[in-house]
């Protein structure tokens, strides 16, 4: 059921989800955000759509992320399940981004609470044969039901045929012929040119704006301490900074026990949730891309 203009979202957190509804925090612009109410006035999503997660693989059990696809898949083994990859884990907040639950009176909301999520682990750490596991696991994804791939990941080391070969594939078989959405995340290293595979035609480039409706920047409002890749290829720009999203269970990972957040230099939230289920600290355009 639609969400109403006027009906509040119960979820503790979703007042600092400046990403979907900002009101000016962190110093943010009013009103610059994806326009979530407007989109959940159309649709929550559907269960139907399913976005697969190609990352280090989400943990499927987050009392927050309950629409879990029925086939899951790890690249590295090539076996299903997927395998949660515990230390710091990339997959769960990049997951709950798009698609945690709504109004449950637990964590955040996701832009599309009602789809389900397809895990597809790999370690993303270069290893002989990385670049063939990921192509495998993009066509594990379109191959068995995904409407959307997310990959926040990317870089020069990646650059293969292979990958591209999956890429096409996913575009051109993909939802029985009708194409499945590729997405990647640009890169975060403030430079005039876009990471790879992000630089592939076939696919939707993203990069990261901060709360004040700015590219994300050395400069920007936000005060983190890095830039999202921009320039030739880029095709939109979404939030990805100080992005509330789930988080590793209960134990160190993006929250404030890990020495993540300080590296980025950023000054407008000094201590993180004490739930550890969750995080404000996620950043990058890894967290622009699944919105």
């Amino acid at each position: 059921m639609p969400i109403s203009l006027t009906q509040s979202v119960n979820d503790p957190f979703y007042s600092d989800q400046w990403n979907l509804q900002n009101t000016g925090q962190y110093n943010g612009t009013f009103g610059s955000d994806i326009k979530i109410i407007d989109a959940w006035e159309i649709t929550h999503s559907h269960s139907g759509i399913v976005l697969a997660v190609i990352d280090h693989g989400i943990e499927m059990n987050h009392p927050d992320l309950p629409n879990m696809y029925t086939l899951s898949y790890d690249t590295y083994s090539g076996t299903s399940p997927s395998t949660f990859r515990s230390t710091v884990n990339h997959a769960t907040p990049v997951a709950g981004i798009a698609g945690a639950n709504i109004d449950n009176n637990e964590g955040i909301a996701g832009i599309a609470p009602k789809g389900q999520l397809m895990s597809i682990s790999n370690s993303l750490f270069t290893y002989p044969g990385i670049k063939e596991d990921l192509a495998d696991g993009i066509d594990y994804a379109w191959g068995n039901g995904a409407h959307i791939i997310n990959n926040s990941w990317g870089g020069s080391p990646l650059i293969g045929q292979v990958i591209d070969d999956a890429i096409d594939n996913a575009v051109n078989q993909g939802r029985g012929g009708l194409g499945t959405v590729v997405v990647f995340s640009s890169g975060n290293e403030n430079k005039s040119s876009i990471d790879y595979p992000s630089s592939n035609v076939d696919v939707l480039a993203i990069g990261a704006s901060s709360m004040c409706d700015e590219r994300a920047s050395l400069t920007s409002c936000d005060t983190e301490d890095w830039g999202s890749n921009y320039g030739n290829g880029i095709d939109l720009v979404a939030p990805g900074v100080l992005i509330p999203t789930t988080d590793r269970q209960g134990n160190i990972s993006y929250n404030d026990k890990a020495p993540l957040h300080p590296d980025y230099g950023g000054t407008l939230i000094l201590n993180d949730y004490s739930n550890k289920d969750y995080t404000i600290w996620f950043n990058g355009t890894s967290a622009a891309a699944p919105h």
